[in-house]
């Protein structure tokens, strides 16, 4: 079983599980038994009858499978029925007490909120990477000021023709040349 980085789950969240363009029109195949995957498992009716979006489920084309997206990149135990990567749950028959089983367990629920959790540091720009990457552009910003500021020197120098140094290394010396006036 493969091992997801931190970086390659960072970048599965940000982009999201790609998803089918018009589900309500797309023919699942068919499995062994006949059955096929119906998309209004996508969706989940609410007490007071508001449908709404399953946000955790992901269909795979290529293996008519379905997956748990936050499930395949949390997960500890990863044989589970929703968050095997290799396999997936494809009992058609047998979705009505697994989704709403899986929906309501609390490894699942736990998986589902740290994914909402990085996904919503990761809009507004809170995640460490993104703290330490900040720190590194200051970092850049400062040397590039500095490497500058030491080539328009030697630039001013050179166009002036003054020497860049005396025939003194004591900075208080008169004769100490013009690089040493550039010590910041």
């Amino acid at each position: 079983m493969p091992i997801i980085t931190d970086t390659v789950r960072l970048h599965i969240i940000e982009n999201g599980p790609k998803l089918i363009d018009n589900i309500d029109q797309y023919t699942f195949l068919l499995a062994d038994d006949g059955r096929r995957f119906n998309f209004k498992w996508f969706y989940k009716k609410l007490p007071n009858g508001e449908d709404v979006k399953r946000q955790w489920i992901m269909y795979s084309c290529s293996k008519n499978a379905i997956f748990c997206f936050p499930c395949i990149l949390f997960s500890k135990d990863k044989y589970s029925t929703f968050s095997n990567s290799l396999d997936g749950f494809y009992d058609w028959k047998h979705l009505n007490p697994f989704i709403p089983a899986h929906e309501n367990n609390v490894q699942h629920r736990k998986c589902f909120m740290e994914c909402k959790e990085i996904e919503k540091r990761l809009k507004n720009g809170k995640t460490i990477d993104n703290f330490i990457q900040k720190a590194v552009n200051i970092d850049e910003e400062k040397w590039c000021n500095i490497l500058k500021i030491i080539i328009d020197f030697i630039l001013f120098c050179a166009k002036n023709n003054l020497a860049l140094r005396g025939t003194s290394d004591k900075i208080e010396d008169a004769n100490s040349g013009m690089s040493n006036a550039l010590a910041f």
